[in-house]
């Protein structure tokens, strides 16, 4: 299964979807893109995306559920292989600080994970 997990950036720099984490992978093979992956999918979910004052955050919201389903069928559509990259994933977050787990754009990120088929939170 592939395998990422969910870091703090040192002095609280931004990371490659905005919020103050970054993504690592122990993935060795050049031609399995994990992390590029992930990155290009939740950005393309977070552009399309707007805010509009769901009463039960974005992870609760349907529209946002089925916007980021009908992506990942586009993308799996049109880009098989990298779509692949993104089933079964796993995702390690079990070292996060308080501060960051309740960070937006984590929350925001997390609920987009939380979209992929397969995908399975550690911590």
């Amino acid at each position: 299964m592939p395998t990422i997990r969910i870091c703090a950036m040192p002095g609280g720099a931004i990371g490659p979807l905005g919020g103050p984490f970054t993504i690592e992978s122990d993935e060795v093979d050049p031609r399995r893109p994990l992390v590029s992956s992930i990155v290009q999918f939740g950005r393309w979910i977070i552009g399309g995306m707007s805010s509009y004052g769901n009463s039960g955050g974005i992870e609760a919201s349907s529209l946002f559920k089925s916007f980021a389903s009908e992506c990942f069928d586009e993308l799996a559509s049109e880009n098989p292989e990298v779509a692949a990259h993104l089933v079964d994933l796993v995702v390690i977050c079990d070292g996060l600080p308080a501060n960051l787990r309740n960070d937006h754009i984590w929350r925001l990120c997390r609920a987009i994970l939380a979209t992929l088929p397969g995908v399975s939170f550690v911590g």
